[in-house]
């Protein structure tokens, strides 16, 4: 699969992301490599663990953005591997 960056969705938007297992890496606005993560099991893929960082509910966000994972929509970005 060829890697794409994708700056997450604004609010309301749907994310794009595959609902299969991979690697991501967020990504600063600036394009820095804050985070590498990986779903090994494709229930719901890498969508859900994205999902999971835009509601708050992972330690990466906790700890880097406060629990705030609003802050990742419109300015972050994505690439999924």
């Amino acid at each position: 699969r060829n890697a794409k960056e994708q700056t997450f969705p604004e609010k309301n938007k749907p994310l794009d992301a595959p609902k299969q297992k991979g690697v991501y890496i967020i990504l600063s606005p600036k394009g820095k490599v804050l985070h590498v993560g990986s779903r090994p099991r494709a229930k719901e893929g890498l969508h859900q663990r994205l999902r999971n960082h835009m509601n708050g509910s992972s330690s990466f966000i906790r700890n880097f953005l406060k629990g705030d994972g609003n802050q990742l929509r419109g300015r972050y970005k994505k690439t999924l591997i």
